[in-house]
């Protein structure tokens, strides 16, 4: 009898279960890939205006910050960013020729409040810090500047620990941006770039 019983066991129904389950736990488990990645640098082959580019990003994970209602940044005012710009401010370097494109698109309000800005930012990493004029480029809502492969701004980011971005007049919200893997990711980044 009980060997009748086993025989009529459902034994796909529960291997089938099983699947679904497997499948719903991992897939809960894992982190959506919407964006590069706040732990560590990436390096990869991005779609750009210009065609496909290599590029080295991280982002920093996303935080409520104050904000004027013009949208510039003062600490004084209480507000929040909205829900809709809970994306997280990103920090990437792009092949431009034998020079390096650095981009900060930093979590601000209205990217309408800067356009055709030239804005001054100061960005320390391993101790070092550098003063840099960043364009603003509304179409992606980052701020730009072109450095040659060894700037020092890149050497100390591939020794330091963190870099640190802050607009000098404090109308933007200073990011703290992780330095782990950037050394292995600005090496590659510029061996790709090499003509």
């Amino acid at each position: 009898m009980i060997l009748n019983c086993w025989r009529r066991f459902d034994w796909a129904s529960v291997i089938r279960h099983a699947l679904v389950v497997l499948v719903a736990v991992t897939a809960s488990s894992v982190p959506a890939m919407a964006a590069p990645g706040c732990a560590t640098w990436e390096v990869a082959r991005q779609q750009r205006e210009e065609g496909p580019m290599w590029t080295a990003s991280i982002c920093a994970a996303a935080e409520p910050r104050p904000f004027e209602q013009s949208s510039n940044y003062n600490l004084d005012k209480g507000a929040t960013i909205p829900r809709g710009m809970a994306r997280p401010a990103l920090l990437e370097l792009v092949c431009f020729g034998r020079d390096l494109n650095l981009r900060f698109s930093p979590v601000i309000a209205n990217d309408a409040d800067y356009a055709n800005a030239r804005m001054a930012f100061k960005v320390t990493a391993d101790g070092a810090q550098h003063r840099l004029r960043l364009d603003f480029e509304g179409m992606d809502g980052a701020f730009t500047t072109r450095l040659p492969f060894h700037h020092p701004l890149f050497e100390a980011m591939m020794r330091g620990n963190r870099v640190k971005i802050a607009e000098t007049r404090a109308q933007i919200a200073p990011v703290s941006f992780s330095l782990a893997g950037s050394r292995r990711a600005i090496t590659r980044l510029i061996d790709q770039c090499r003509p």
